[in-house]
């Protein structure tokens, strides 16, 4: 039995861009080792727009998390002053 694999938002429309551009499911499942069935879920969030939301939504993640990283230094900062 397979275990479970996370693929990234980068590798999942590299394939469904693959698909797009002409490939056949079959010979995409068995380059990329992954299911048919699995791309063809790939395939619908990508048409329905869900990789941009899953892209936007780390950058926003990244960046609270730096804005956070920023505040703390300065909190830290001024305390010695």
């Amino acid at each position: 039995m397979r275990r479970h694999r996370r693929h990234s938002t980068a590798f999942k429309r590299q394939v469904v861009e693959e698909y797009l551009a002409g490939a056949a499911l079959h010979a995409l499942a068995k380059t990329h080792d992954v299911c048919r069935n699995l791309i063809r879920v790939w395939i619908k969030k990508y048409e329905a727009g869900e990789f941009e939301e899953e892209i936007e939504a780390a950058n926003t993640a990244g960046r609270l998390t730096e804005d956070s990283m920023a505040f703390s230094i300065a909190s830290r900062l001024t305390s010695f002053v």
